[in-house]
């Protein structure tokens, strides 16, 4: 089997680790591969390994529990929307609000019907103020295929803002949100609640600039959120100047 070190896609290893067990009837931990192994680690979290047994049943049905028990690690709930509502709790109780120009928790706001959720949290918008001295932009766009879809429900897409430190190099993330309403009214209702969620703090500034693609969907939810104005509007506005 190979040794690898510091690997970063865990799910492949242990898809890798349990059909190399599974193809070559390996039914114990005994032999040349050390406890500081990624071998022996992953047998000891995800089969319940204890350290003075040698055997371990190695089939398909453990094989499956092992990767819905990784699919799943961090769900607290079965019912999707319990799930939501202790998370944003949980963030509540570990990050609570300091004063009243103060963001409280990581989930802000969770919608139902059209499915969404906002996330932002008080250090991303202290972050926020220290990038903006040299970097006073945001960078904003969409990515699908990451949810699972849901039929007849629409594609849920998470919408990013990033800023670009130049002079740590690197991106932070400084606020999202997620929703299987992905038209312009609903971009520009989760964006605009995002600004004013950003006032209430005494740190925030708004960019300077906002870069997106070209989705038509894009570019007027951040006309009207950030500027007030339409696309028609602001392009009669601009070529005046």
């Amino acid at each position: 089997m190979p040794r690898f070190t510091n690997y970063d896609d865990l799910e492949s290893l242990i898809d890798i680790t349990c059909n190399y067990m599974l193809e070559n009837e390996l039914k114990d931990l005994s032999g040349s591969y050390s406890k500081k192994s990624h071998f022996f680690i992953i047998a000891e979290l995800y089969f319940g390994f204890i350290p003075n047994e040698k055997v371990i049943a190695i089939t398909n049905t453990n094989l499956r529990k092992l990767r819905s028990e990784f699919a799943h690690r961090f769900t607290l709930d079965n019912e999707f929307r319990v799930d939501c509502d202790k998370v944003k709790t949980f963030f509540e109780f570990d990050s609570p609000q300091i004063n009243k120009f103060s963001i409280s928790g990581y989930v802000q706001d969770i919608h139902s019907d059209p499915f969404g959720a906002i996330f932002v949290s008080e250090v991303q918008v202290k972050l926020w103020a220290v990038v903006f001295e040299s970097d006073p932009f945001w960078y904003f766009d969409a990515t699908g295929g990451i949810f699972k879809r849901v039929n007849p429900e629409k594609e849920t897409h998470l919408y990013s803002i990033v800023v670009h430190d130049s002079i740590n190099k690197t991106n932070i993330s400084t606020a999202d949100f997620i929703t299987n309403s992905n038209n312009n009214v609903s971009i520009y209702s989760y964006l605009y609640k995002l600004i004013e969620k950003f006032k209430s703090n005494r740190f925030f500034n708004l960019p300077k600039a906002i870069i997106t693609d070209f989705s038509w969907d894009n570019i007027h939810s951040t006309m009207k959120a950030f500027n007030n104005l339409n696309v028609i509007d602001y392009l009669n506005l601009t070529s005046n100047c």
